[in-house]
């Protein structure tokens, strides 16, 4: 995480040696969907006046964007996901219409109200015991910079397989996983609540994610548009989103091939890689 160095009226944390506590951008991470890009991060630091104004609400964290390809820039709207013992867990959405190749995200403290006779308890020595008048927006603490490389993310003339997917809890299921074909945008996968979190805790690892339920959800999918096509008397699907991103990326390669091979080369080969990679690196 890149930091920036600058100089101000008033010390900042996170600015050289202006305070002494720390202040930093740890776990940034990106992920595309087919509208937003979602965006994580977790902030951590140790510094007693900056955790005060946060939870009184003198201080806002903030995350601002910046798209030199489009020239647009803007700020996530952030949504706390989990507090930790040092500090906090974030993550918030950029839609990615607005973006393209190199997206920078500069993450800041700003006061979010006028603090007058301010000072940091750990502020360096040379400003002794002097206190600052703090005005709505100045700078408080600075936590650097990040930088998500985008790439080609959805286009609705190629979109990715796995923009027709859609989790969905239902209380219904308790062991099995099932498929349902009746949404117009997205082939919904039925599963526990208990599943769904086990799931969600598959996030760090995405190709085990896939592996274990958009595969065998992809198979069915294309089994059921084999049988559609190959039996004049079922429903037409042509107008469901799904069935056209599917149907256009099945007419790509050979369709005598059986649903798990198909499959899997839609999926880059996914298996192959999990089991082929260690689960563990050598540090762990």
């Amino acid at each position: 995480m890149a930091t920036i160095v600058g100089s101000y009226p008033h010390p900042v944390l996170g600015n050289q040696d202006d305070v002494s506590s720390n202040f930093q951008l740890q776990n940034a991470q990106f992920k595309p969907d087919v509208d937003d890009i979602e965006i994580s991060f977790r902030v951590a630091s140790d510094d007693p006046d900056l955790t005060r104004m946060l939870k009184s609400g003198e201080a806002e964290l903030m995350a601002r964007w910046d798209c030199p390809v489009t020239m647009s820039n803007g700020y996530l709207e952030l949504d706390v996901v989990r507090q930790h013992a040092d500090g906090t867990s974030f993550k918030g959405w950029l839609d990615q219409r607005e973006v393209r190749e190199d997206v920078r995200i500069d993450i800041f403290v700003v006061a979010s109200k006028t603090i007058s006779e301010f000072s940091w308890q750990n502020q360096h020595e040379d400003y002794a015991q002097d206190k600052f008048e703090i005005r709505k927006g100045d700078l408080l603490a600075n936590g650097g910079f990040f930088t998500i490389k985008v790439g080609k993310l959805y286009d609705p003339m190629d979109p990715p397989v796995g923009s027709c997917f859609r989790i969905t809890v239902d209380p219904i299921q308790k062991r099995e996983i099932k498929v349902n074909f009746d949404d117009d945008e997205q082939v919904v996968i039925l599963m526990s609540k208990e599943m769904a979190s086990g799931f969600q805790e598959l996030s760090f690892r995405p190709d085990l994610q896939i592996s274990l339920v958009i595969l065998p959800a992809l198979m069915e999918t294309i089994s059921f548009i084999q049988k559609n096509q190959s039996d004049d008397s079922e429903e037409d699907l042509s107008d469901k989103t799904w069935f056209q991103t599917v149907s256009s990326l099945l007419r790509s390669i050979d369709s005598e091939t059986s649903p798990i091979a198909i499959a899997q080369q839609l999926l880059g080969d996914v298996v192959t890689k999990v089991l082929t990679v260690s689960l563990f690196t050598e540090e762990d």
